[in-house]
């Protein structure tokens, strides 16, 4: 009976052994499936980070400068610890969207004992951009967006303030004119009536979104003291950092962060007496940029340009070259 006794303990200890073996092979999983997943959950997150930010930055430089575009994301990328190389730029053919992927080669500590060394992890972040709908910073100059298409493609226009008139440039005839008549001009009241709110938002731009579909007064008179003096502003911030060049405009554009680029609405008139324009609804946004006016503040020159800026945006409004941009995957 004894005998039986010690050779069933000596089984049971086998048993016990066998069992523990395969327990402490369950528990080394898990604690590697707990420490390297987390790590690699970690590394995916830190990459998913870098992509929306790489992809953000890049999609503000769009439709114009692809290169910049692409340098701007992959510095951004390395700027969020993503390793110089791991980042890859793609975009739409018409430059509409930028696609930023990053990835990295996780190392693994207890996946090692399965043969596992290091794991490849990667991100991925889509930016699209949409006409621009609403939006802070509008200056309060309107333009008719029936005209849009006439002047897009103009070396310069000439905002005529009051009477309409066209502008000959030294290529092209040009008509530059906001068509508001003799009475009203093209200064538009978006803050309050009156000269010192208009040069303010001439200058700075107005603090009040302005969105689409949004009914607009017209200011009285030709405001061109406060036209004159807003323009000023603007020109000063940005002649330590840009000279303007019709010949090169297009190939050496101004930095996005010169304040003689403008957001300015596009209307379509809703409340008139006789010739003069008594109230506009916003239909669009279009981007100039602001040559400067002549002595007198009646006359202020600037030509249009595709621009991409913060606000509202949506797939289904009109193109007129200002857009927005959001983050879609």
């Amino acid at each position: 009976m004894e005998k039986i006794y010690k050779r069933f303990l000596r089984e049971e200890r086998g048993n016990v052994l066998v069992l523990v073996a395969a327990l402490m092979v369950v528990l080394i999983g898990l604690t590697a499936l707990v420490i390297d997943g987390g790590r690699l959950y970690f590394e995916k997150s830190t990459l998913q980070k870098a992509a929306d930010a790489a992809a953000l930055a890049g999609a503000q430089e769009l439709p114009n400068d692809v290169t910049t575009a692409e340098l701007q994301a992959k510095n951004i990328a390395t700027a969020n610890n993503v390793a110089t190389g791991n980042s890859t730029v793609q975009f739409a053919s018409d430059k509409m969207w930028i696609r930023v992927i990053t990835s990295s080669n996780v190392d693994l500590t207890f996946g090692k004992i399965f043969g596992i060394s290091s794991v490849p992890v990667t991100a991925s972040a889509k930016v699209e951009l949409n006409p621009l709908t609403s939006g802070t910073g509008v200056i309060p100059l309107g333009l008719d967006f029936s005209d849009y298409d006439k002047w897009k493609n103009c070396t310069e226009i000439t905002l005529k303030l009051p009477s309409p008139s066209g502008h000959m440039d030294p290529t092209e005839q040009c008509d530059g004119s906001n068509q508001l008549g003799s009475g009203n001009t093209g200064p538009l009241n978006i803050t309050g009536s009156g000269g010192d709110n208009f040069r303010s938002d001439l200058a700075n731009g107005s603090q009040i979104e302005v969105w689409v579909g949004k009914e607009l007064d017209t200011e009285t008179g030709t405001m061109t003291g406060p036209t004159k003096q807003g323009i000023k502003e603007r020109v000063d911030k940005c002649k330590d950092i840009y000279t303007y060049n019709a010949a090169t405009f297009e190939t050496n554009p101004p930095p996005d962060n010169c304040a003689q680029i403008v957001t300015v609405p596009l209307y379509t008139i809703i409340e008139s007496n006789g010739n003069q324009i008594k109230k506009v609804k916003v239909v669009g946004f279009a981007t100039l940029f602001i040559i400067g006016t002549d002595n007198s503040g009646k006359e202020v020159y600037a030509r249009f340009m595709d621009f991409t800026t913060g606000g509202g945006n949506s797939e289904g409004q009109t193109d007129y070259g200002t857009y927005g941009f959001k983050l879609v995957e």
